[in-house]
């Protein structure tokens, strides 16, 4: 059923923003296309681009996962940053995306993440912009540079070194 938008779900201008996407349960290439479809049929919403694919070993988790396939789409959008928010988190939810009360990080069959959106800084206890963890991650900094993206904030991506715990994971890291 598509998400009902309200007047104040409407940004005054169209903006562009990046989702992460990432799955390591099920048919994790599935699950990225389903989500990417699901996005694509938001209203108010144009799908642009989407990345390439990228596998990688979970990262920040307290026990052996599988790999993540990840990728990034880069949308144009007249919803607000947290009317977006709220409809990636509905598309997670339909997708059978758990949430463990009791295990952060859980393996998922999807993970969506607003990761840019323009040059908007937020900070709430709903959604931090740009995502906190984007410069620490070889799959966010890979494809959102593949995607053109020039800068998070002040830091230039083209000559950005990531941190050496994701660099060791980098060397797991592969384009499909």
């Amino acid at each position: 059923m598509p998400q009902e938008v309200t007047l104040t779900d409407i940004a005054p201008q169209p903006g562009i923003a990046y989702i992460g996407l990432g799955s390591n349960l099920g048919d994790r290439r599935a699950n990225l296309c389903a989500a990417a479809n699901a996005i694509g049929r938001l209203a108010n919403v144009s799908l642009r681009r989407r990345s390439g694919l990228y596998e990688s070993p979970a990262q920040d988790v307290p026990s052996a996962q599988p790999d993540y396939l990840n990728a990034v789409l880069e949308i144009r959008t007249s919803l607000t940053p947290n009317a977006l928010w709220s409809a990636l988190a509905e598309i997670e939810r339909q997708l059978g995306r758990v949430r463990p009360a009791n295990q952060v990080n859980a393996p998922r069959t999807i993970d969506l993440d607003l990761l840019l959106y323009d040059d908007v800084r937020l900070d709430s206890a709903e959604l931090t912009l740009p995502h906190p963890r984007i410069l620490t991650r070889a799959f966010v900094v890979t494809p959102l540079r593949e995607l053109g993206v020039e800068k998070v904030g002040s830091v230039a991506l083209a000559t950005h070194r990531l941190p050496a715990h994701s660099i060791a994971t980098r060397s797991k890291f592969r384009w499909l």
